[in-house]
């Protein structure tokens, strides 16, 4: 369903340049996201956009964080903030918001660039402060919306602190998975790690993965390492089912125009190639707290109408995981191992989204500009 929802979106695309055809392809999509939502929802929430009842969502955020979402509508750009106590809306400025948005992400990945903080302000600017005074919280769900789904809210930045330094962040795709998402499990967890998987080219070879997987697993008594050779996507798809965690670090590739091929690359074996698509996750079973992509872009998806995102997230969390951590661009080597280093030592003792936050800061210390430390996110229960 998945696959024929995402081949008829995208004819509707190019019909919608067509006067003929137009309102029965959109029929189609229709009928599909209809279906969808009545043979499974879980699925629907994760892949259509359908807002919850207010007091739905209400008791679903804990006492202890402040919901915030958004939505793009033109230029019109509004956040609710959802507590368990009340619901406000916020009028905000959407004006040329992708523009924006696409100006600071050029300016956050390039470490030479000198204008990231002047565009870091002007979105906190118009996106948190306005909100500031509401917050009471030192917790935040955020849900994005439309080109949203691409900032790094971590990094925007008033006159005194970045966003991460005053709060902890987690996001939903969608305020509808809410509902879907199951609690961290007690007790020890182990981890199947995954680490610089053999690509055919010693091009491709991470100098710093190996050592990271090493590190993670050494977090987790009872761990599986498997690298280069054994780093295939046959061992994972046997084995990932079977680990409360499942750790990933290689590399990554994200198609825009067929978001359901993005995936992680892994050592073919067996015959088989050694890409797992988002595709192939939704249909995988995971019983995962959670799943860690320290690779490329892997927190970026293809945003359709209605402000669909199929993406690698997604897949993970419909398979089965509780949080997701995803990054939004090609991320540096040796300053994500540090990071994901320190993540794992601290989610032994917090949760995953406030280990988050630590492991940020630590590494911002040491590596001061965003592009280092600010492409990872925690999606989904993140406690």
């Amino acid at each position: 369903m998945i696959t024929a929802l995402n081949q008829a979106e995208m004819d509707a695309l190019v019909l919608d340049k067509k006067p003929e055809g137009i309102t029965t392809q959109r029929s189609v999509v229709a009928e599909i996201r209809d279906r969808i939502k009545r043979e499974a929802p879980e699925l629907a929430s994760l892949v259509t956009v359908s807002a919850p009842k207010a007091s739905d969502l209400q008791a679903l955020v804990p006492l202890d964080e402040t919901l915030i979402a958004y939505h793009l509508a033109g230029e019109d750009l509004y956040a609710f903030l959802v507590t368990r106590r009340a619901i406000e809306a916020v009028k905000l400025d959407g004006k040329d918001l992708a523009a924006a948005v696409g100006r600071f992400r050029a300016a956050v990945q390039n470490p030479n660039s000198t204008d990231s903080m002047t565009h870091a302000r002007a979105l906190y600017n118009r996106l948190v402060a306005p909100l500031r005074s509401r917050i009471s919280t030192e917790r935040l769900v955020i849900v994005p919306h439309g080109v949203l789904h691409y900032l790094p809210f971590a990094a925007l930045h008033s006159d005194n602190s970045y966003l991460i330094d005053d709060f902890s962040l987690r996001f939903l795709p969608s305020a509808s998975v809410a509902q879907f998402l199951k609690a961290r499990r007690g007790g020890q967890e182990t981890a199947l790690v995954l680490g610089n998987p053999d690509l055919g080219d010693p091009k491709f070879a991470l100098e710093h993965a190996e050592a990271e997987a090493q590190a993670v697993a050494a977090t987790r008594p009872g761990s599986t390492v498997l690298v280069r050779k054994e780093a295939s996507a046959t061992n994972f798809r046997q084995q990932a089912g079977n680990y409360r965690v499942v750790h990933f670090a290689g590399h990554a590739k994200f198609d825009a125009t067929a978001p359901l091929e993005s995936g992680l690359y892994m050592a073919a074996a067996h015959s088989q190639a050694g890409l797992v698509t988002v595709g192939d996750l939704y249909g995988m079973r995971l019983d995962a707290d959670l799943v860690t992509l320290s690779a490329c872009s892997t927190g970026i998806g293809k945003a359709a109408n209605g402000d669909e995102i199929i993406g690698l997230t997604r897949g993970f969390l419909y398979a089965g995981a509780r949080s997701v951590v995803t990054s939004l661009w090609d991320v540096d080597d040796e300053a994500t191992s540090n990071l994901m280093g320190r993540f794992y030592d601290l989610n032994r003792r917090m949760d995953y989204a406030e280990a988050l936050r630590e492991a940020q800061r630590a590494v911002k210390n040491r590596y001061p500009h965003p592009v280092y430390w600010a492409a990872f996110q925690v999606t989904g229960n993140g406690r």
